[in-house]
């Protein structure tokens, strides 16, 4: 069984969650302004392409049950840097990197 969160890993969680979901928050905006609608198909096409953004901001909780693995997954999708996670716990940090792809 996976040994608790403690207040201080619990606040740099809610801390690089804050990071993540903004880097997430700027790069829709930024996909949105690249975007090139001519037709109205180009609007449906995007349309589609946000509701599959919008999507990905269910990650954007804390769970702390699944919060390792969630982690990983940002970490693997370049989204956390692993510097930014480095005040866990050393055994967190190793399980964290054993979760990555």
């Amino acid at each position: 069984m996976d040994r608790p969160w403690t207040d201080s890993e619990k606040v740099v969680a809610r801390s690089v969650l804050k990071k993540v979901e903004s880097r997430v928050r700027k790069e829709v905006v930024r996909r949105c302004g690249e975007y090139r609608i001519e037709t109205v198909e180009d609007v449906w096409n995007l349309e589609q392409e946000i509701r599959i953004w919008r999507r990905d901001f269910r990650y954007f909780n804390l769970n702390y049950h699944d919060l390792e693995q969630t982690l990983a997954s940002w970490m693997d999708e370049g989204l956390l840097k692993p510097g930014e996670i480095e005040k866990l716990d050393a055994d967190r940090l190793i399980r964290i990197k054993g979760r990555r792809k």
